[in-house]
């Protein structure tokens, strides 16, 4: 009962033409009625649909990027387990991660799991499943039932890079999918953090050295993966040592003409710990593919985005891992990547603050 409530729940979500599509994929002996209202049209799809395809809708429906191709990045470091040693690592952590046993009915409880789909020195492939079971009223019965809500989280490991991927962009799941890893790997897995070592002083000057840091990536890192194409958004936060911190998000077509971006950035020392813009990937000499990405540094959080638009799934991966490559490589680099052409960045920024209009 509780995996058809599940269910049910996971159809809701969607549209009747999309109800409709199912009724006719798996609507064989059974009369269903295509013109019937949503909730006849769940319950009737319900029984009919093979027990093989049930789990497959809901993790469709709740866990299969629709739009953004996203992901938090951790750092691997040490040698690599045995896939043996790995697997029983998977199942002491999934054994003491069930739900809660308590006797009290309907109570809130939750599940972690810790799955390797394939093991290579070369890439590992987990699978986190963060599950909640929690009451929902069900109107039909007239009572409260438990439902169940399941979060799959891909988990790539590369050992000899020395990078992990972790494909969600919430930051308590991806707190949760370290700590598991670092039970499974019996030692820390911590996540990409900004490197702000090797900048003078001097040329930091009156902003922080995150912003310099994360300006001189966007530059002098993102624009060797192609040219730098419209900024849409831009994130600033004040900075964690702040006694009042507060986020302010801005609209900017470009970071070095908005006075307001360039005001909160040298005038406040306001930290730039995300963008989202437009980059044209050149893969040939003929191609280019203008591609929408996101990219939030904060300390300890580093996390990247692809947006699909029109894009093949395939594409969006190979954009994907280019992006990952270069984010790896420059934002725990200590220093920075062009630093003459950064100062000169700061320079606009600075006068365009200081400017009347």
């Amino acid at each position: 009962m509780e995996d058809n409530f599940t269910l049910a729940h996971a159809l809701s979500k969607n549209s009747i033409p999309e109800l409709k599509k199912l009724t006719e994929k798996y609507n064989n002996d059974e009369q269903i009625d295509p013109n019937a209202g949503k909730p006849r049209l769940i319950q009737n799809l319900i029984p009919v649909i093979p027990s093989a395809d049930k789990e497959k809708i809901i993790d469709s429906t709740f866990n299969t990027p629709k739009t953004r191709y996203n992901a938090h990045l951790g750092v691997y470091n040490g040698s690599l387990i045995s896939e043996d040693e790995i697997n029983a690592n998977c199942i002491e952590f999934n054994r003491t991660h069930e739900f809660s046993g308590s006797s009290i009915p309907y109570q809130t409880t939750q599940r972690e799991n810790m799955e390797l789909i394939d093991y290579d020195e070369k890439e590992l492939l987990f699978h986190y499943t963060y599950t909640e079971k929690k009451p929902s009223y069900d109107f039909d019965s007239l009572e409260s039932r438990p439902v169940i809500y399941s979060r799959k989280i891909r988990v790539i490991i590369k050992p000899s890079e020395g990078h992990i991927s972790a494909f969600t962009g919430d930051r308590d799941l991806f707190n949760n999918v370290l700590t598991a890893l670092t039970h499974i790997f019996g030692r820390a897995i911590t996540p990409l953090n900004i490197n702000k070592t090797g900048i003078a002083n001097d040329v930091v000057g009156s902003f922080s050295f995150h912003t310099v840091k994360v300006i001189d990536f966007i530059y002098h890192g993102l624009d060797k993966l192609g040219a730098l194409g419209e900024i849409k958004n831009i994130e600033l936060e004040t900075s964690s040592k702040s006694k009042n911190p507060q986020k302010v998000r801005v609209q900017g077509n470009d970071l070095l003409e908005d006075k307001s971006i360039c005001d909160y950035l040298f005038m406040k020392s306001r930290d730039l710990v995300g963008v989202k813009l437009a980059l044209k990937f050149k893969l040939n000499e003929e191609i280019e593919h203008l591609v929408n990405i996101e990219i939030g540094i904060r300390d300890n959080r580093t996390k990247i985005g692809i947006k699909r638009d029109h894009h093949t799934l395939e594409l969006v991966k190979f954009f994907y891992e280019l992006l990952e490559n270069i984010t790896q490589k420059y934002i725990q680099e200590p220093g920075l990547i062009n630093e003459e052409n950064t100062v000169n960045i700061l320079d606009q920024i600075r006068q365009r603050a200081l400017s009347g209009s």
